[in-house]
């Protein structure tokens, strides 16, 4: 026979062991989720510093023939029209206009929206822009 407090301690045992078994089973889980956005991450990170690295390549003087940018560079400090430098590759039936809020009489997916919101002497302009009494240059 059993005393009736040995039942007791047999289900808080048994209760607990499933307790330590499903907190590690979500660790396993959760740990998992972590392992792949760490992937992703590194992936963005990789693909922006090989577009900074290309345009960087490009801004030399020296960098050949149909490539180098350096002639187009901006001369003006960011912030102050024509002191922003976008290099884009557009397919062959694609607009990449990031200056314009619209193209084509359509909103622009590729506009720069985030110039408006850093720079006060942007903001103006910005908003003609928008309601296109401001013809970009």
């Amino acid at each position: 026979m059993h005393s009736s407090g040995a039942r007791g301690i047999a289900f808080f045992v048994t209760f607990f062991g499933l307790l330590i078994v499903t907190a590690a089973s979500l660790g396993i889980v959760f740990q998992a989720e972590i392992n792949s956005n760490h992937g992703a991450d590194k992936l963005v990170f990789y693909a922006s510093k090989a577009g900074l690295e290309e345009a960087r390549d490009r801004m030399r003087t020296n960098a050949g023939t149909g490539i180098t940018i350096s002639a187009n560079l901006p001369t003006a400090l960011p912030g102050t029209p024509n002191g922003v430098l976008y290099i884009t590759n557009p397919a062959s039936s694609e607009t990449v206009s990031p200056w314009l809020p619209t193209v084509n009489n359509s909103p622009n997916k590729y506009f720069d929206n985030e110039i408006c919101l850093r720079w006060a002497v942007w903001e103006r302009r910005c908003r003609l822009l928008r309601a296109g009494t401001l013809l970009p240059h």
